[in-house]
């Protein structure tokens, strides 16, 4: 090995383990800036309390108003289904009592 390429060799080992130290640094406050599993919030006000449990049960009635109308929308297309079957077998029922004569 010559004496170039031995520099230039030791060279690009000092750049990887700088690199490499870089790395480890980015990895840990990358770590370190995630939440906390355990964090716990602060204890609510009275005025939050009531604001929260309002806005709750406004959720709560939205969605139950919204799931009433899915409701009796799958319901009328479940009725819509049931009659256009019915036609289709009384319309077959029909149909299959006539029958051709041989002339």
């Amino acid at each position: 090995m010559t004496a170039k390429s031995a520099t230039e060799l030791k060279a690009l080992q000092e750049r990887v383990a700088e690199l490499e130290k870089q790395l480890k640094d980015l990895r840990s406050r990358l770590n370190g800036s995630q939440p906390q599993q355990n964090w716990r919030p602060r204890p609510m006000t009275e005025e939050e309390e009531i604001a929260y449990h309002e806005s709750s049960e406004w959720v709560r009635k939205y969605i139950e108003k919204e799931r009433e109308a899915d409701r009796k929308r799958v319901n009328a297309a479940i009725d819509r289904q049931i009659e256009k079957e019915k036609k289709a077998a009384a319309r077959k029922a029909k149909t299959g009592t006539k029958t051709r004569k041989a002339g």
